[in-house]
């Protein structure tokens, strides 16, 4: 029996993880990378996770050492044994955090960076969908040393 690949997925808030907080402030980040995972459980007869939560904060709050961070512990992960990176980010500013991570990425492991633009708890939530999307594309044999998009 040939063993489970293994995906590190890191969170670092966003709307993907976010869930309404019951006042006039709308939602705010609330779910973790092990959250999210519980969003595509039925992966887990196929693949193996390990996770980290970053950050957990809307997108235009992720600074640049928490990107870093999630860097040395991707780094980590790969060198450990991860077949490929996740992370999940807020939208509004995963271009910039997905660009220095491109930028400083020196595996040949895929990173993959991943958002959505509806909460979990509103119709057509789009970020299990997406999550998954990402973990297929992390598992994908191509050409690494580069971030990918999904």
């Amino acid at each position: 029996m040939t063993e489970r690949p293994l995906v590190a997925v890191a969170s670092f808030g966003g709307t993907i993880a976010m869930a309404a907080t019951g006042d006039d402030v709308g939602v705010l980040p609330e779910f973790g990378a092990n959250d999210l995972i519980a969003s595509v459980a039925d992966l887990t007869a196929s693949v193996r996770f390990v996770t980290e939560e970053v950050a957990n904060v809307g997108s235009p709050s992720v600074h640049i050492d928490d990107v870093l961070n999630g860097l040395a512990w991707a780094r980590q992960q790969v060198d450990a044994g991860a077949r490929g990176v996740v992370m999940t980010h807020g939208t509004d500013t995963i271009e910039e955090s997905a660009y220095l991570a491109d930028l400083l990425w020196d595996r040949e492991a895929p990173l993959v960076f991943t958002g959505a633009m509806r909460s979990p708890e509103e119709p057509g939530a789009e970020g299990p969908a997406n999550l998954r999307a990402a973990i297929s594309v992390a598992l994908a044999p191509a050409p690494g040393g580069w971030a990918r998009w999904s």
